[in-house]
């Protein structure tokens, strides 16, 4: 589970996380949030595949099982 809290304090977000070695496939069509969010992912111990639109995501899907998938929902295909 990932549990967000703000600290009064400072304006960034903390992540208590529980994701070491899970594997994500993170989809979005637009490469710079996709990389981010794989940097983000991987840093909080992730085994991230990427993949630019749902086609691309089932292809991996059917390479390797997920743990989870994050997806955009605004995509055009």
């Amino acid at each position: 589970s990932v549990l967000f809290s703000r600290n009064l304090h400072d304006s960034r977000f903390i992540a208590d996380t529980n994701l070491n070695g899970r594997r994500i496939v993170a989809v979005d069509d637009v490469r710079d949030s996709l990389e981010l969010l794989g940097e983000v992912l991987q840093q909080a111990g992730c085994d991230v595949r990427l993949a630019g639109s749902a086609k691309e995501a089932l292809q991996l899907l059917k390479l390797e099982a997920a743990d989870l998938v994050l997806t955009d929902l605004g995509m055009p295909e």
